[in-house]
């Protein structure tokens, strides 16, 4: 988990998804990237889903995929 406040951008968050190997990510690998909590991921990946930015879906009863569609 990260230690003291760390900044990452939405910007940061889609340069994640475009250097994925795989045409989306979960929040535990988005959470890994970054250092942060997989709670701290869903929150962000929720906030850019909200606004219209990536898209969503359900892989399984507690599993979600995110993907960029512009990438």
């Amino acid at each position: 988990m990260a230690q003291g406040k760390q900044t990452v951008s939405d910007e940061d968050i889609i340069s994640a998804f475009k250097s994925n190997e795989a045409p989306f990510i979960t929040s535990i690998e988005l959470a890994n990237e970054f250092g942060m909590t997989r709670q701290w991921a869903h929150n962000r990946l929720q906030a850019l889903h909200d606004a219209g930015t990536i898209k969503r879906k359900k892989s399984g009863p507690r599993n979600v995929i995110w993907w960029y569609p512009d990438y």
